[in-house]
């Protein structure tokens, strides 16, 4: 019964380490790479996976065992991609008015969430990577192609 419930629980963990090819303490939590990987997919697809770029983050961070130093380099990442990417956005979407103002709305709680002080990487990280997926939808709708 124990091997069994060895077998279940542990060793697929166990496997997926093996997997690994980069140390856990070396691999770069790039949320922008994730995002930028999944854009191209459908809508169906990309909205899953998003939510897994932005999980794997927080979940490399606690294995690490030291959350707040591994987070500070994330959201460093976020912010310097954002700040690149921002300014190709246009301010106004040419869309029907309800479209329009929901995509001027957007871009403005992004930059918000962007330029607030945080107490804490593990505070800022929610917030930054909100806006990041929000820049990423924002510039599907202008039709804008975001770039490293």
């Amino acid at each position: 019964m124990r091997a069994l419930i060895f077998a279940l629980a542990i060793a697929p963990g166990w496997a997926l380490a093996q997997q690994i090819d980069t140390p856990l303490q070396d691999e770069r939590l790039n949320l922008a790479a994730c995002l930028m990987a999944i854009d191209p997919l459908p809508a169906t697809y990309r909205s899953h996976l998003a939510r897994s770029c932005v999980a794997v983050p927080l979940k490399i961070c606690e294995l690490r065992g030291t959350p707040d130093p591994c987070l500070q380099g994330t959201n460093e990442m976020i912010r310097a991609f954002y700040a690149n990417n921002r300014p190709k956005l246009p301010k106004v979407l040419d869309a029907a008015p309800l479209k329009a103002k929901a995509y001027a709305r957007g871009l403005v709680r992004a930059d918000a969430m962007v330029a607030a002080t945080y107490d804490q990487p593990a505070e800022a990280y929610p917030n930054l990577a909100d806006a990041l997926v929000q820049l990423f939808y924002r510039a599907r709708q202008a039709g804008v192609e975001v770039s490293k």
